[in-house]
């Protein structure tokens, strides 16, 4: 007979042949009384983690709970994030990237325990310790955070708390949007796709680490993640505005890309300027985007103007500052 485990465990690799097996281990020390499994995908790494997780899957005494797949070709973050949690049959899914790790034999335990008696939750999220890439590492440096998140709009609406390999949630979701796939920040859309699941809890405890500076998206410059951002944010909004019919929330989400447009603007460095020019086709078609879906909503600082046209006069801005960069290169 065939047991379905309570938690899958989702874990992405690429390149983590120094930190793959704290990840794994902090999976496997778990002492739960439900069954788990551990679902390793590796996007086809060129250094020796796939070396490092064939050495646990044939010595580790638990590596009966690893599922591994070691793509031939490399398919990219989100792709290789999708698949894995298509893959996933437990009632509640737990992320752990490979560069962080979990630090508690009961996280999953607590965490299940509160979901099954708070069915109003679609998932829950605790505080994490950071560690960065001398080694160093420190508390949780966020000094508040709600006690949930009880919809949509308070979670876009605050700066973002939950550390991704913090998260447990109902595993409810059947399809994942195209914008989901597309999206250069997976993390924070899953976060808001629960959040139209269900409330988040957080709990205050910290039960792992986040590793900075050394995942694809922490290591980015400032510039960049900016330009990351705004790019998801048009693709919930895309998304949002073809699943729901709340002009409240369209607006919040219209704001937010307006802010990040403005930091986008203010943060251009002489060393990211060889980026946006090879990737001015990208921010032509942000703007191609909005007109599109005719975001018809107006900003109060701006008068009789629509966010397209907004986001047009910001990239004349954007491109005028970068021209003045190149001449005093």
């Amino acid at each position: 007979m065939i047991t379905i485990p309570t938690v899958s465990v989702c874990m992405i690799t690429y390149g983590h042949e120094n930190f793959i097996e704290d990840a794994i281990n902090g999976v496997l020390m778990q002492q739960t009384n439900f069954e788990i499994e551990l679902l390793i995908s590796n996007d086809c790494s060129p250094d020796a983690t796939d070396d490092v997780i064939q050495r646990i899957l044939q010595n580790h005494p638990k590596a009966s709970l690893i599922k591994y797949t070691n793509h031939k070709q490399n398919i990219g973050m989100m792709p290789n994030f999708v698949s894995t949690l298509k893959k996933c049959v437990g009632k509640y899914i737990a992320l752990c990237d490979g560069d962080d790790y979990w630090t508690d034999p009961l996280k999953l335990q607590k965490q299940v325990d509160f979901l099954e008696l708070n069915s109003e939750f679609s998932s829950c999220y605790h505080k994490v310790k950071i560690q960065y890439p001398d080694g160093k590492i420190i508390h949780d440096y966020i000094k508040f955070r709600p006690d949930s998140y009880d919809d949509l709009q308070s979670l876009i609406n605050s700066p973002n708390t939950i550390a991704t390999p913090s998260l447990v949630f109902r595993n409810n979701i059947i399809n994942y949007p195209d914008e989901f796939v597309k999206s250069p920040v997976g993390d924070i859309f899953l976060f808001y796709l629960l959040c139209e699941k269900g409330k988040i809890k957080f709990i205050e405890e910290e039960m792992c680490v986040y590793r900075f500076g050394v995942g694809i998206y922490s290591a980015n410059s400032e510039y960049i993640k900016h330009y990351q951002t705004i790019e998801f944010l048009v693709l919930f909004y895309n998304y949002y505005s073809r699943t729901n019919d709340s002009l409240s929330v369209q607006a919040i989400i219209s704001k937010k890309i307006f802010e990040f447009y403005k930091r986008f603007a203010s943060e251009i460095k002489k060393d990211d300027l060889n980026f946006l020019f090879e990737n001015k086709s990208l921010v032509k078609s942000l703007i191609d985007n909005y007109n599109s879906e005719r975001i018809t909503l107006e900003s109060k600082n701006i008068e009789y103007k629509t966010w397209s046209e907004i986001l047009k006069i910001l990239v004349t801005r954007l491109l005028n500052k970068v021209k003045l960069f190149q001449k005093k290169s």
